[in-house]
């Protein structure tokens, strides 16, 4: 039956040091040291009443039943004088008011009592010793209920913002686009990683401020004065034509901007993208060189970086037979002509 399973179990708690071992001693007296309240934090002056709730420290007395709210636990709170030890001790007025908080406590409908024997009483002496815990077989005792599920709150649903737009398929990648502007590269360079890219764009990659030359697809390194070694010029300047186009319209333009002994060409797509810009009457636009953000002001016909305002350089727009140094920094010396 249950009680008989029960039996071995009141036999093997009778054997337990209960007093030491699970239960928590409650001591109560007056302060001789200034101690802070471990509920309320406020300073316990000397000769003021505490209760000590085991190895937790000092608390006032009304503190100690307050804290039972937050630390509650089976057999660890203070049913009545019994359950403190130094009670005896104590002047008359102040166990009347230990006693009032203790009823107190008792008459808090929230508070759940623990439950001790009666067939015993206290006798002196065995001040501050906890009684064993009754076990009840009753069945009429309600269930506790099971504590219930926190659910997060819902996540917002967010608007589809493409719904309804087509988006165009473009040209396949092959591939062996530059990393940088993701185009074919133009005036390709092979940098020491085997990587390809447009000459602007590794030029780009070993000007970047604070930062080591690297490549942005493997991280590896850029040797210093690698892009002006004649070896990588040479070859990148393998499309460019060998003498200016003398017999081009006349009325074809080209963009240039100032080096520092002479002028240079803006590349194809730079040249295109500055055209469209300067027909549609725009006063100041931006655009990407060598990887970094350039302001173009029309009004001044003058370029500088967006980072950098102060660093400028002229530009023009002028036919395509006028001559110059090269095209974005690649010189061929057939290009100059004798004025």
């Amino acid at each position: 039956s249950l009680l008989q399973e029960i039996a071995p179990l009141h036999s093997d708690i009778g054997n337990l040091n209960i007093s030491q071992q699970t239960m928590v001693l409650f001591r109560v007296s007056h302060t001789t040291r200034v101690v802070s309240c471990k509920q309320c934090k406020v300073k316990l002056v000397r000769g003021e009443l505490r209760v000590d709730k085991g190895q937790r420290g000092a608390f006032h007395a009304k503190c100690v039943f307050d804290s039972f709210a937050v630390w509650r636990r089976q057999d660890e709170d203070i049913q009545g004088s019994e359950d403190l030890i130094g009670w005896d001790d104590l002047p008359a007025d102040d166990q009347a008011i230990l006693q009032g908080h203790i009823d107190q406590y008792l008459a808090r409908p929230s508070t759940t009592t623990t439950s001790h024997p009666t067939t015993s009483t206290p006798q002196a002496g065995s001040q501050g010793t906890k009684r064993p815990i009754v076990i009840s077989d009753s069945e009429s005792e309600p269930p506790t209920p099971p504590k219930s599920a926190r659910l997060s709150p819902p996540l917002p649903v967010l608007p589809n913002l493409l719904e309804g737009v087509t988006i165009p398929t473009g040209p396949p990648r092959t591939y062996d686009e530059c990393s940088v502007c993701l185009d074919p590269p133009v005036h390709p360079v092979t940098l020491p990683c085997t990587h390809i890219f447009c000459y602007l764009c590794a030029k780009g990659l070993t000007r970047q401020a604070g930062q080591l030359a690297n490549c942005s697809l493997c991280r590896k390194d850029i040797p210093d004065g690698y892009l002006e070694s004649a070896q990588v010029l040479a070859k990148a300047s393998l499309d460019l034509n060998d003498t200016p186009p003398l017999l081009a319209d006349e009325e074809e333009w080209q963009w240039f901007y100032e080096g520092r002994n002479g002028w240079w060409r803006f590349e194809e797509r730079n040249n295109e993208e500055l055209e469209e810009n300067f027909s549609l009457g725009q006063k100041m636009f931006e655009t990407m060189i060598c990887g970094n953000l350039y302001m173009i002001d029309f009004q001044a016909m003058e370029q500088f970086q967006k980072g950098y305002p102060n660093r400028k350089r002229k530009i023009k727009r002028d036919s395509r037979t006028s001559s110059c140094k090269g095209v974005a920094g690649l010189q061929k010396r057939k290009w100059i002509t004798s004025e």
